[in-house]
């Protein structure tokens, strides 16, 4: 990110791109800007991801009403948002865009791979932590597939994607969303025998967990 310089603490993104067709000559293409923060790039359809953050003030009497941050009248809150982009020579042009923070509802940890975007998400008021993943269609439009309660009080835990599968692990517990079937997406939650996962591999068939002086867990995907 470089500072915009104008008084606003704003900053502007940029996607670095480095042309490694020559391996014994690589050369480093102009940058391209983009709003936000790359999630992901697919080199063979110019499609970019990101994530950006956008500023919402509400008035507030105290900071049990805030989500975010209280300064005594005011209720500050970045919400995050989700960007499809299509990269055409050396500009990058908006397709879709998505709010990932609803009202209580904040998103906790964002994990993506080349044909999902998965984020975790608390409900202030309720106490439950979800979990939502995002498809893109041909076009680079954004997909948003059904939420799913997980069976983790923590949605802030660690979150690791792997193709259509999102794994949370938090409080003891490995969440399993698997989203093959973007209509119906299922849920499994399995005990660990660590808090949270340290590193996650994920083979065809089973999750690799590492909980440190507790050693690696082994869960079948099966």
């Amino acid at each position: 990110a470089i500072p915009v310089r104008d008084g606003t603490d704003r900053v502007r993104y940029y996607l670095d791109r480095l042309d490694v067709s020559d391996p014994e000559n690589p050369v480093l293409l102009e940058p391209v800007n983009i709003p936000g923060s790359l999630l992901d790039f697919d080199v063979a359809s110019g499609r970019i991801v990101t994530v950006d953050y956008l500023l919402e003030e509400q008035s507030a009497r105290s900071w049990e009403e805030c989500v975010g941050y209280f300064d005594g009248d005011t209720c500050r809150v970045y919400r995050r948002r989700l960007n499809t982009l299509q990269l055409e020579g050396e500009v990058a042009r908006l397709i879709d865009t998505v709010i990932l923070d609803r009202g209580d509802q904040l998103a906790g940890n964002i994990a993506a791979t080349k044909t999902r975007v998965f984020i975790s998400r608390h409900d202030r008021k309720s106490g439950a932590a979800m979990v939502q993943g995002f498809a893109f269609s041909a076009r680079g439009k954004i997909e948003p597939l059904p939420e799913v309660i997980t069976g983790s009080p923590d949605a802030w835990g660690a979150l690791v994607a792997r193709d259509e599968r999102a794994f949370l692990s938090a409080s003891g517990a490995l969440t399993i969303v698997d989203t093959t079937d973007p209509e119906a997406p299922t849920t499994r939650t399995l005990p660990m025998g660590g808090y949270s996962c340290r590193a996650l591999e994920v083979t065809e068939d089973t999750a690799y967990c590492a909980l440190g002086a507790y050693g690696v867990q082994a869960f079948s995907l099966e």
